[in-house]
């Protein structure tokens, strides 16, 4: 995440499943620094990652013979490219922590203790589906608490678990996908600056920023990202044996506690500890 121009390659033109409240968070902290309002700077400093509400990952702990595992803050594919400390969530790490737990003979149970607006698309159906098979493979239950969040990305995770609770005040949904366009045109004329792309292939240089996106280009994007929304709702109506159309229904909005129960999104609304316990009772049978 210190990698500012990495960043925001990630960030823009690409499809994201996060809750639109985060994104802002995300774009507005950048938005200075983008803009040149804020120093020139190639790395964020700790009061950035703070200010972007970037979480820092705890690792899991064992309650008895059941373990709890915390997927927290933003959720990314992969680690390589950015610094350890940056408090991003990879899926990878989240496959080889259930991986670990789920075939330790100690280990009968875990919990997904959830608290993310979600993050990047690529990797989060694969993880879903992980959750799922090694549940069969196993005969081990996993269950997601939204522990205060599950949302978009995070709800995908969640809704593979066996049984999904929310905290009363927790949300969960915001099954939708974003993309964001970061158009620098006017920024770059007011720096001097023209950029020139010597290219092969029509839509090579699409959705750059140093240039309004076309309509062609929009629709593009527009296409990518009704996939992604499809292969979501796809995702959800499978673990959570919903039909796709009651989930579109849900236009990509949260919902807190027993209305999330309501409407189909989660099992039960209940602290941690209840859910705890409820585990703890099917284990005992």
């Amino acid at each position: 995440m210190r990698d500012l121009p990495f960043l925001v390659s990630k960030l823009f033109g690409t499809p994201h499943l996060i809750r639109q409240s985060k994104l802002d968070q995300i774009l507005t902290g950048l938005a200075p620094v983008i803009s040149g309002a804020a120093p020139k700077r190639t790395r964020l400093a700790d009061d950035d990652i703070e200010a972007l509400g970037l979480i820092t990952q705890s690792g899991p702990r064992l309650e008895g013979n059941i373990a709890v595992l915390p997927i927290m803050g933003t959720l990314v594919r992969r680690l390589s490219w950015i610094e350890a400390e940056s408090g991003l969530t990879s899926y990878k790490t989240i496959t080889d922590d259930i991986t670990q737990l789920m075939l330790d003979p100690y280990i009968r149970g875990v919990i997904l203790e959830i608290d993310s607006y979600g993050g990047e698309a690529g990797g989060v159906f694969d993880l879903a589906d992980f959750i799922r098979k090694i549940q069969r493979q196993t005969g081990k239950p996993i269950y997601a608490h939204a522990n205060e969040n599950a949302a978009s990305a995070a709800y995908a995770i969640a809704c593979a678990a066996e049984k999904v609770w929310v905290a009363r005040t927790g949300e969960v949904g915001s099954i939708g996908v974003i993309c964001a366009h970061l158009d620098q045109s006017q920024a770059d004329e007011k720096a001097g600056l023209r950029w020139t792309f010597i290219s092969a292939g029509e839509r090579k240089t699409w959705g750059n920023p140093h240039e309004p996106l076309g309509d062609e280009a929009r629709a593009r994007v527009q296409a990518d990202v009704d996939w992604l929304y499809d292969e979501f709702v796809k995702t959800v109506a499978r673990y959570r044996g919903m039909r796709p159309a009651d989930i579109r229904a849900t236009k990509a909005d949260v919902f807190r506690g027993e209305d999330a129960v309501g409407v189909g999104l989660a099992d039960a609304s209940g602290t941690l500890d209840e859910c705890f316990d409820v585990l703890s009772r099917r284990l005992r049978g």
